[in-house]
């Protein structure tokens, strides 16, 4: 809890040092490792994050926001067809994730499959909505 305070605060680096102390402690839960990976990538700590994508146990690799955060990166890096690949993996784990809906959308749009590309993009502003009326 003290790590997601800290990271909606925006205090990245003290989520960062939260998250790996948690980790040192019990190195197998998939949520922590989850959002390392997230807090690193919104530092833009691009070697970190491949040493965490290098340390990730097995079962973290199950996590949605393990596969959002590799898609986001790969995007990062200008390697569009791994990250779609990421973020349908992330929808493989997680169907209503908008996030990885509207980055998908728009990849299916510039690889030219503007039909579904459509259909992803309505679909992400429908969960978006949903998100917005949950989180009130």
């Amino acid at each position: 809890i003290d790590a997601r305070m800290a990271f909606d605060r925006n205090a990245l680096t003290e989520a960062e040092t939260i998250l790996r102390g948690i980790l040192n402690q019990n190195p197998e839960l998939p949520d922590t490792w989850a959002w390392l990976g997230w807090t690193l990538l919104q530092q833009r700590n691009f070697n970190g994050l491949a040493e965490w994508n290098k340390s990730l146990p097995s079962r973290a690799t199950e996590h949605p926001l393990v596969w959002l955060t590799r898609g986001m990166w790969y995007l990062q890096m200008e390697n569009e067809e791994v990250a779609a690949r990421c973020f349908a993996e992330t929808l493989r784990r997680d169907s209503i994730n908008s996030s990885a809906t509207y980055q998908l959308a728009i990849l299916m749009n510039r690889f030219g499959d503007v039909k579904n590309a459509e259909a992803m993009s309505k679909r992400s502003l429908l969960l978006h909505d949903l998100e917005q009326v949950t989180h009130k």
